[in-house]
């Protein structure tokens, strides 16, 4: 009888204690609100938590656009943080977890509220010497994601990066969560990342909320008859049949980097040559607008979808486009480069949405201006007449 009860003791001793880069076997149960399995044993396992954090809008995506949460599938990392790691590499305790697919759901109504991300059960190493943050990005991929795009983040030299190839419907999103200094409800030292002891035994803990937000900006286009607009005849109407902007079409998005000085930069993955003239679509597929008979607009005319496309922040003043025009049976015409830009020369930013309207006249004369709309509201932009 005692041989067993001593048994029972070593095996409820090796539960407790875990070695740094091996996460603890899961009791039945999921715990407090912080995924503490069992609040009042000091040594239970915690369950990894995440929460998403709401985008503020309330419209359900139709199309590459995320203006809300709709059972989204995001890639997760949980990344040591701690001055000992140069990198990250498998085996030594540094990645928790490694390109996680993760899974928003959303209100059945598309209202937006603070989600949880539902990930495969994980639990923090039992060991608490290693301290974790929180990274994720949209849209996930992974050698075994359905979708066109298959290739998964790289892990190098302490950075996390993913290649974006872009047609303009896609929106890529990143957040992380940083965990805030809180006291030790033991004594000690404040504990400072995230890790199964700072769910235990901190004061105030809170699950990880990863803030996704949008890393490109957005461009709408809309055509309408210019002021001294006539009709030339039925075989002589006039169509906008596509418009081109001059933008980057493979971007480089930093999930984490160790040094945390590119946390989230996105940039052109060949900055120097690398822009071309990318078409105006009308679906994900990437197929470009139908034609627009400006003879037969009412008001104003959609052309095309909305299309994402970089920004450079500060700098980006200013988009050069063109727009080809056709009346009746004859050739197909491109205006000379057209600039968009915004009133006072302001940039254009990233999460935010721009209208750009494109005036057209029976000589063929193109007149643009933009606004800015939602997905953040913003300052008118001026006119531009342009020949």
């Amino acid at each position: 009888m005692k041989k067993n009860f001593l048994f029972v003791m070593a095996a409820a001793a090796m539960l407790a204690s875990c070695s740094k880069d091996a996460a603890v076997s899961e009791p039945a149960g999921n715990g407090n609100e912080n995924g503490v399995v069992d609040p009042t044993d000091p040594n239970s396992p915690v369950l990894v938590r995440l929460g998403a954090g709401g985008l503020g809008v309330d419209v359900t995506p139709t199309r590459g656009v995320v203006d809300s949460w709709n059972n989204t599938v995001v890639g997760i990392y949980a990344l040591a943080k701690d001055a000992d790691f140069t990198e990250w590499q498998a085996g030594d305790g540094s990645i928790l977890l490694e390109n996680e697919k993760g899974t928003i759901t959303g209100n059945p109504d598309g209202s937006v509220t603070k989600e949880a991300i539902n990930i495969a059960e994980k639990y923090y190493p039992g060991s608490n010497d290693i301290h974790y943050t929180f990274y994720g990005y949209y849209p996930y991929a992974a050698a075994d994601a359905e979708g066109n795009d298959k290739t998964p983040p790289t892990n190098a030299t302490g950075k996390v990066t993913k290649t974006f190839v872009i047609n303009g419907s896609q929106d890529i999103m990143w957040g992380n969560a940083v965990a805030a200094k809180i006291n030790n409800t033991a004594g000690g030292e404040q504990l400072d990342g995230y890790n199964a002891l700072y769910f235990r035994k901190g004061e105030g803990a809170a699950t990880p909320d990863i803030t996704f937000n949008h890393k490109l900006t957005q461009l709408n286009f809309k055509i309408k008859k210019a002021g001294e607009f006539s009709t030339a005849g039925p075989d002589k109407q006039l169509s906008v049949t596509k418009i081109e902007i001059n933008t980057f079409p493979s971007l480089d998005l930093t999930i984490a980097d160790k040094a945390e000085t590119d946390n989230g930069k996105i940039a052109p993955t060949d900055a120097m040559g690398g822009a071309a003239d990318i078409p105006v679509i009308k679906n994900d597929a990437g197929e470009a607008a139908d034609a627009v008979i400006v003879d037969n607009i009412d008001g104003e005319s959609a052309f095309g979808t909305s299309m994402m496309v970089y920004t450079a922040g500060e700098t980006q003043t200013t988009y050069s486009a063109k727009v080809y025009l056709k009346m009746g049976a004859d050739g197909e015409e491109v205006s000379s480069p057209i600039t968009i830009k915004l009133a006072e020369d302001a940039a254009f930013e990233a999460g935010k949405s721009y209208n750009v309207n494109i005036a057209v006249n029976s000589m063929m004369k193109v007149e643009v201006n933009a606004t800015l709309t939602k997905w953040q509201p913003g300052d008118d932009a001026e006119d531009i007449e342009i020949n």
